[in-house]
């Protein structure tokens, strides 16, 4: 399973996202047939999967659905309390909105993430998006 996980990742990152999202919606029925008790690591591949589909949907401009599945990731890693996870849901929906122009909905994420943040270098990024945003919106 987690070969499947790179491939998805691979085609993501050399822009062939219809076949990315494809693969990963295979693996996302497969995950969906997983009986938990017997495969522990459901949630986590989970989390991935759908990760890797939001990011897909993004870049295929496909703002609805990357927030569709962004937002599973985040409901997931939050429920199971996967702390890295819900730290990446957060970025891709900060992401998303402030690609889509939605930008108080995007402050509002990554000011959900500053506390999550796990290196100055981080917490800088997020205030320059944040930052982006306000611009953005003309409140600067």
């Amino acid at each position: 399973m987690n070969d499947f996980c790179l491939f998805c990742f691979i085609d993501q990152n050399v822009d062939q996202f219809s076949d990315a999202r494809r693969r990963a919606q295979r693996l996302l029925e497969y995950c969906d047939r997983l009986d938990e008790r017997k495969c522990p690591q459901k949630p986590s591949v989970l989390s991935d999967v759908y990760s890797r589909l939001g990011n897909a949907y993004l870049e295929l401009g496909d703002y609805n659905k990357s927030l569709e599945f962004h937002s599973k990731d985040l409901k997931l890693a939050e429920s199971k309390q996967l702390d890295e996870r819900i730290s990446r849901a957060l970025d891709n929906l900060g992401r998303v909105y402030a690609r889509s122009g939605q930008f108080p909905q995007a402050i509002q994420v990554w000011e959900r993430k500053i506390p999550l943040a796990t290196s100055a270098l981080e917490k800088a990024w997020l205030f320059h998006e944040i930052g982006q945003c306000h611009f953005g919106l003309g409140l600067f």
